[in-house]
């Protein structure tokens, strides 16, 4: 019972931080017609300035035609990038021609076109392997002078990304983004300091939650290993 308490506190933790994760984000990024945001850093008093997104990234057209990458990823929408032996269960659904499959190296963002409507965008951070993946997605990266990608990558989980993004999408059965599409979508920006500045502010909050799921995932798993062991 007590395991269940401290189960159902690190619940509550972690449901108030991304609650206040949701409140921050909002409240950083000026609002719809505004040219400052309710909330920014002490020292900062410039305003805004409106960019579309083709000023502002370089898309990705490298094509992995020597082979000399075997590294497949898909894109998640819960995890981001993931090799795709680990999402399909040790199944590849990659052409057995990779020739044709975009080269992606950190500090790149992908996504897919036709289900960027439920999330499925990813970032590959400095540290991570170089992977390709199908021509189906879109890739780039940052003109990093101008715009910061945690700045960018916080701004895709706003209501203004999601807004434009059903603005800008094509209808049917799935909602399609075409990288065309996506860079004429608009977003206001501070200058480069202030950027990295609330890049790595919300950044911070990011990995203190991932600690609280972490304990949380830990007491489920202790709970389910002293219930094996308490009854025959």
């Amino acid at each position: 019972k007590k395991i269940d308490n401290l189960i159902v506190l690190q619940q509550r933790k972690i449901d108030t931080l991304k609650l206040l994760k949701k409140a921050l984000l909002q409240q950083m990024f000026p609002e719809k017609g505004k040219d400052i945001p309710n909330m920014r850093f002490t020292n900062f008093n410039e305003i805004y300035q409106q960019r579309k997104l083709k000023e502002l990234l370089i898309k990705n057209s490298k094509k992995n035609k020597e082979l000399s990458i075997s590294n497949v990823e898909s894109v998640s929408n819960k995890v981001g990038f993931i090799k795709q032996t680990e999402q399909f269960e040790d199944y590849s659904v990659a052409s057995s021609n990779l020739s044709n499959y975009y080269v992606i190296k950190p500090k790149q963002f992908a996504y897919n076109p036709s289900r960027i409507n439920v999330g499925s965008i990813a970032y590959k951070k400095e540290k991570d392997d170089i992977s390709v993946v199908s021509p189906l997605y879109v890739s780039f990266s940052t003109k990093n002078t101008i715009i910061d990608d945690n700045y960018l990558w916080f701004w895709f989980k706003t209501s203004d990304f999601e807004r434009q993004r059903q603005k800008y999408s094509e209808g049917g059965v799935r909602d399609t983004l075409s990288f065309n599409q996506f860079s004429e979508m608009k977003l206001m920006l501070p200058n480069i300091k202030e950027q990295k500045l609330f890049g790595g502010f919300v950044k911070k909050s990011e990995y203190h939650l991932k600690l609280i799921e972490q304990k949380f995932n830990g007491l489920k798993t202790i709970k389910k290993a002293l219930l094996q062991k308490m009854f025959i």
